[in-house]
């Protein structure tokens, strides 16, 4: 290695990435470090394992270089590459920068190539290699994105604040990069092929991994790839997204899907990061079809069985052409009620007795509306038929009425039973263990239901087999379902939380899960953070120290002058009265 001089801060994107370096919550102090501008060996240079995100294979071809390698064969290498020492390898080095023009070297045969050398850690090296490829007008936007969700889990005091000073964008254009991470396989394929745009990518990002593949599968082998720009957004309005405004459950409820949580702090919905969704004008949209999905249908599968036990005059409407969930259908075929049909049984307007009518299904489906039920021909009504099928229907009834009375007796003698008044001498019994099973088996959301029904072998439709089944279960079988609940209804990000403690109990009881080293990881991240909290706190006393000083001293100042012009006011009062 021949020492040709020594320099003060790389001019070009070297001395960028310095100044990248040094940024800390849009900070644009300069750092400025001593470098070693040198001739290198290139057998003594090893490539950078990291440059991958920027720098593609196809890049870095014979025929990619050819034409870099004929203006190095003519002028030589202009603009130095530049290398941290390889702490592995005394004497040897890692390539931070100019990977190009090292390989153009090698394609040429030379022996050394002029470089600055820099005392930097890897991870400062990999900061330096971001913030150069980031700047370069050729990066796929994918690559961007890369890079700047890189910087900020590589620095944690960073944010896109800070990242959107440095880089001279909109706070607004750096959270749209970094969601672009978020695309799946398949989106991000069809964007480096460049059968879709920047604004189609950014538009598909926003969604669930569902919500993309949807999109994926109806566009991405389409000729004109994913089409205009406003009959994508209107795809996604009409068949992805969700008014919230207009959702029939209670959107504050965290309880409604434990799962996700309050819409009202979801990440997913249109008001609650404006920065990613500054081009949707209202603030209620969802984006996540499938959760909203599953709320309206826990909700309506409350509502429905609500207004069955507690509401019996209640009518249930089913919107024209649009069946009830799988779930609703079941829950109302189970009592035995018929669901009126739009246009056909009702009209939401018109003369006649108005009713009250809870939708099971369609756009409405979970609100309540008062409807006119259309009275059949009378000629219809004194059909021999249709009285018979009337007592029929009345004496069915009549029996379900005796059964519900029989019950109503039952829970009457319970609530005054010796069990229901303190804890007595009586071991669980079986049809009670039973009950505590069916609690949890009724805590599954719908799809985990349709799960344990098969898995289980059970029917809900057959009562007294289904308690049978219950009572028959292994251990196995129950912590299967107890697991599959726990997941599926307490999964929620709520670790202060009863549910959340039991969780962590049990997974430690696996013993399989280090939540000791998730902890230990957690904590050196939380002192790292508070360290640098602390040092500000500290900063900020000093200052606020230096300010009370500097306030008092002015006080000082203040009342001495005023001390001064009171008594010279004096003297001149006496100097007149001589």
């Amino acid at each position: 290695m021949r020492t040709l001089s020594k320099v003060k801060a790389a001019n070009g994107l070297d001395r960028k990435a310095d100044r990248q370096n040094n940024l800390r919550n849009g900070s644009k102090q300069e750092l400025v470090t001593e470098e070693t501008l040198s001739k290198v060996d290139l057998d003594r240079i090893s490539k950078s394992t990291t440059n991958y995100m920027f720098r593609k294979a196809k890049e870095l071809t014979k025929v990619s270089l050819a034409e870099l390698v004929a203006s190095v064969r003519k002028f030589g290498i202009i603009q130095p590459v530049l290398l941290r020492p390889d702490p592995d390898k005394e004497g040897y080095y890692k390539l931070i920068s100019g990977e190009r023009r090292f390989q153009a070297s090698v394609l040429l045969g030379l022996d050394t190539i002029p470089a600055y050398i820099r005392n930097v850690s890897e991870d400062e090296a990999l900061q330096m290699q971001i913030t150069e490829n980031i700047q370069r007008k050729d990066v796929h936007s994918l690559d961007e994105a890369v890079g700047y969700k890189t910087l900020l889990e590589k620095d944690t005091t960073l944010n896109t604040k800070a990242l959107a000073s440095t880089f001279g964008k909109t706070q607004s254009y750096i959270a749209q990069r970094i969601k672009l991470n978020d695309l799946i396989d398949e989106a991000r394929k069809d964007f480096y092929e460049e059968k879709m745009n920047i604004a189609h990518a950014l538009m598909i990002a926003r969604l669930t991994p569902e919500g993309q593949r949807q999109i994926v599968e109806r566009y991405s082998d389409y000729e004109g790839g994913y089409g205009r720009v406003n009959d994508l957004a209107n795809f996604i309005e009409r068949n992805v997204m969700n008014c919230i405004s207009k959702a029939a459950f209670d959107i504050n409820d965290p309880l409604l899907y434990a799962k996700a949580g309050s819409c009202i702090t979801c990440p997913l919905r249109s008001g609650a990061s404006p920065q990613l969704f500054g081009d949707i004008s209202e603030k209620d949209r969802c984006f996540d079809r499938a959760c909203f999905k599953i709320k309206t249908e826990n909700y309506l599968a409350t509502t429905v069985t609500q207004a069955i036990e507690s509401e019996p005059d209640t009518i249930f409407l089913q919107a024209y052409r649009q069946e009830p969930a799988e779930n609703i259908a079941s829950i109302l075929a189970g009592h035995k009620i018929k669901v009126l049909c739009e246009y056909d049984d009702f009209s939401t307007s018109g003369q006649g007795k108005k009713l009250k009518g809870l939708w099971v299904s369609g756009d409405s489906a979970g609100k309540i509306q008062s409807v006119v039920l259309k009275r059949p021909d009378k000629a219809d009504e004194n059909d021999p038929a249709t009285q018979i099928a009337k007592i029929t229907a009345r004496i069915a009834r009549g029996k379900e009425l005796d059964q519900e009375k029989v019950y109503a007796r039952v829970l009457k003698s319970l609530e005054g039973h010796k069990t229901q008044q303190n804890v007595v001498d009586l071991p669980l019994m079986r049809s009670e263990e039973a009950l505590l099973w069916y609690v949890i088996y009724n805590k599954a959301g719908y799809s985990l239901t349709r799960k344990l029904d098969e898995v289980l072998k059970l029917d809900p439709e057959d009562p007294e087999t289904f308690i049978q089944t219950l009572i028959a279960l292994s251990s196995e079988q129950k912590a299967f379902m107890l697991r599959g609940v726990m997941l599926d209804q307490f999964g929620g990000n709520y670790p202060r939380s009863v549910h959340a403690h039991i969780i962590q109990h049990i997974a430690s009881d696996y013993g399989d899960i280090d939540l000791a080293a998730f902890n230990r990881e957690q904590l050196e991240i939380q002192n790292k953070r508070e360290a640098r909290q602390l040092e500000k706190i500290k900063v900020l006393r000093m200052q606020l120290s230096e300010k009370t000083e500097t306030e008092k001293k002015v006080k000082q100042a203040k009342a001495m002058k005023t001390r001064k012009g009171a008594k010279n006011a004096k003297q001149n009062d006496k100097a007149k009265v001589r």
